[in-house]
């Protein structure tokens, strides 16, 4: 019984490390586009 709840701890923990990798990536991407697009912006206003 206990070590049920520490391979279920444990996988919770890993989906949770995962979703929270994914979070990261989806914000530096999208902080990514947002540069880009005001560099965009600022050389098309040149």
């Amino acid at each position: 019984s206990k070590q049920y709840i520490q391979e279920q701890t444990g996988l919770s923990a890993e989906v949770a490390e995962q979703k929270l990798a994914h979070v990261v990536v989806s914000a530096e991407d999208a902080i990514a586009n947002m540069v880009q697009q005001r560099t965009d912006g600022y050389q098309a206003g040149l």
